[in-house]
């Protein structure tokens, strides 16, 4: 249990260095098409927060009373789990109570990714105990076979971003998640499967595109 407490928290560091990246990288690019509207945009600042840039876009993000809502919502989960709940309470504080989108901080990025980490972990056990033609998002996963290739990659993100990001993937955030799972993972085992699962699950879920309005 201890190692594979260490080995969740390692994943956490690793997917909000990815997180932040992909917000940073995205954050210009927001518009009224995009949910955006008029106003400021964000971007990082020197400190590592995320700040606004004046007469620019703006989005907005979910404030931290819908944020354990929505991520169970998206996977089609029915309620939290106790452990899903217990960590939300843990990391809140550090969650935007008013949603703004110059609100978003490295300590809420890592607060929404051991949140996204705990209920994409719960999400795994639950469509593991089903037969594929019953799982929402792991529908191509053998979960009797460690092997994970990126076709089955590629389909799972595919679900994953359209139940939790409202929209199809690009296919470059297809390439980079495929890469991104190949440099951070090695070996086929049950375990390095699971791991590999919950690290695309969790990065997809605790991404910009699940959390902007």
């Amino acid at each position: 249990m201890k190692k594979h407490k260490n080995i969740y928290q390692w994943m956490i560091y690793i997917v909000s260095f990815f997180v932040l990246s992909v917000a940073y990288n995205n954050c210009g690019s927001l518009s009224g098409e995009n949910g955006g509207s008029a106003g400021s945009s964000v971007a990082p600042s020197n400190n590592g927060d995320i700040i606004a840039i004046p007469n620019t876009k703006t989005a907005s993000i979910l404030r931290a009373s819908r944020t354990l809502d929505s991520l169970v919502s998206c996977m089609s989960l029915v309620k939290p789990s106790p452990a899903a709940v217990a960590e939300f309470n843990k990391v809140k504080s550090s969650i935007s109570e008013e949603g703004l989108a110059n609100s978003l901080t490295q300590p809420m990025v890592k607060s929404m990714v051991s949140v996204s980490a705990v209920v994409c972990n719960d999400l795994i056990n639950k469509e593991r105990a089903l037969a594929p033609a019953e799982r929402l998002i792991f529908k191509t996963i053998d979960f009797t076979n460690p092997g994970l290739n990126k076709s089955q990659i590629h389909d799972t993100a595919k679900r994953l971003a359209r139940s939790c990001w409202g929209r199809n993937p690009e296919v470059e955030e297809l390439d980079e998640i495929s890469v991104d799972i190949g440099r951070n993972f090695s070996g086929d085992t049950n375990q390095i499967q699971t791991n590999k699962l919950v690290y695309m699950c969790t990065a997809m879920a605790s991404s910009f595109s699940t959390y902007e309005m």
